[in-house]
Parts: structure tokens; sequence; C-alpha cells
């Protein structure tokens, strides 16, 4: 993880960051670490273990992850009653999809 502060000393928002792809995250991680402090994790179950150690202002996950997706990932996190906002990244454009991302299946 990076220093919170930035160049005039001032707390970052943290943000977590789940993709489980390598060369997408570098890039993804070194744009958002301009304005965020950001914590990486490339699977579910690593995200989930970040998610109950440390609080974060804001999460970004890709849907598809091996073993737990981006959505069993969201609802573990809100069943342990963390409701930080999420932004669920996908490639996939069906409202079934969508409405599974938001908890509406």
């Amino acid at each position: 993880m990076s220093d919170p502060s930035d160049s005039r000393g001032e707390v970052r928002p943290r943000l977590l960051y789940v993709e489980d792809e390598g060369e997408i995250a570098q890039i993804v991680i070194e744009v958002l670490s301009e304005e965020y402090d950001v914590g990486h994790a490339g699977s579910g179950e690593d995200a989930l273990r970040l998610a109950l150690r440390r609080r974060y202002d804001v999460m970004v996950v890709d849907r598809r992850l091996p073993a737990m997706s981006g959505v069993e990932l969201l609802a573990a996190i809100r069943t342990a009653r963390i409701a930080t906002p999420a932004l669920m990244l996908t490639a996939l454009g069906s409202a079934q999809v969508q409405l599974a991302a938001a908890g509406n299946q």
C-alpha cells in the first residue's frame, strides 16, 4: 500500500481495487495512485480479508474474479455490515448482470 499522504501532506482517500488481471491492475493502480491511497487484491477472498481489516472510502471491483465473483464479494462485504460505496466493473452488459451486481437478483 502506498503512503496515504499526497505531496502536500494531505491524507488521500483509501480505495480498494479488486482485479485479477495483473497487467490491467498495474496500469489502473498507477493512475489511481495519483489521487488515492490504493489497496489492491487479486481475488475476492483477498479483497474480503482487506475489507474486514481496514476501512476504505470506496471500492472498485471487477465482476469476473476466480473462485469468488465480484457480486459474491460485495454480498459478503454487505453481510459484514460494511457500507463502503462500490463500483463494479464488467464487460457484460445484460440487465440481469446489472441487477445482480446491485443486489436485486
